[in-house]
């Protein structure tokens, strides 16, 4: 957990080398049987290391028995066994959230970001996440894309338990499952 001194803040003169963004990009899941299009966001942080470089830590459903991520219709009826899942790794976009995100992957498709955490800080809060996203996927959380637990809640969960401010990006609304953060 971060303490608040490692925080710096946004009207500081120095430029920051390191910092996490939480970042947001619309996803929208067809609904055929009903004639109906969803469309909401998914969440996921993003951190940027002094040589620019970017990683990712995003949640996503995922079948534990069949070891893969579901089709988009299962998502949304709830199929049994589906778990948030949470990944932290060098952003790619052919991440895990291209797989299921609908309008492509996270460097794609219509985003909002908000900067939660900068300078030296950064670095000791991306180390937390990854150990966090090891706990968080040990506890087995179901998903349930609608109401939550999803991958929304992954990364309010882990940004709160890293003590990171838990800042979602304005414009993304609607954004299940954010507002739920299962915190120990």
């Amino acid at each position: 957990m971060l303490s608040p001194s490692s925080l710096l803040h946004a009207g500081s003169a120095q430029k920051p080398d390191e910092r996490i963004d939480v970042r947001a990009r619309e996803i929208s899941v067809n609904l055929p049987l009903y004639g109906r299009t969803l469309t909401g966001y998914h969440l996921y942080i993003v951190y940027s290391d002094a040589a620019g470089k970017e990683f990712v830590c995003e949640g996503f459903p995922f079948y534990s028995s069949a070891g893969q991520v579901p089709s988009t219709h299962a998502l949304f009826y709830g199929a049994p066994g589906l778990l948030t899942q949470g990944h932290c790794g060098f952003m790619r976009d052919d991440g895990p959230a291209a797989v299921y995100g609908g309008n492509g992957g996270p460097l794609q498709g219509r985003r909002h970001s908000v900067t939660v955490l900068w300078g030296k800080g950064a670095g000791e809060a991306y180390r937390c996440f990854e150990e966090e996203t090891a706990m968080f996927n040990a506890e087995k959380v179901p998903y349930r894309m609608a109401t939550g637990p999803n991958s929304n809640t992954f990364v309010r969960t882990i940004l709160d338990r890293c003590g990171v401010p838990a800042l979602k990006p304005a414009g993304a609304v609607p954004a299940p499952g954010w507002e739920i953060s299962l915190v120990r």
